[in-house]
């Protein structure tokens, strides 16, 4: 149970939600083929996210997308 709430602590964390993204962001990357940037990311309480420059590029170097601030709910 302590180990639950550490984690879930840990996760509030601003350098550890970056870290976590990133390495989200990274693999989805490589799956999909296409270059994908996040320059930061917000979670409040595991139940939104806000995602700061995100930028999609398809596979010629076109933008698909560019969001200055992203939100998920």
């Amino acid at each position: 149970m302590v180990l639950i709430l550490a984690i879930l602590l840990l996760l509030q964390l601003r350098p550890i939600q970056n870290y976590l993204a990133k390495e989200v962001v990274g693999k989805v990357a490589i799956q999909t083929n296409h270059a994908i940037s996040v320059d930061k990311v917000k979670v409040s309480w595991l139940d939104r996210a806000t995602l700061e420059s995100l930028l999609i590029k398809d596979l010629e170097g076109d933008t698909l997308l560019y969001a200055k601030e992203f939100k998920v709910n």
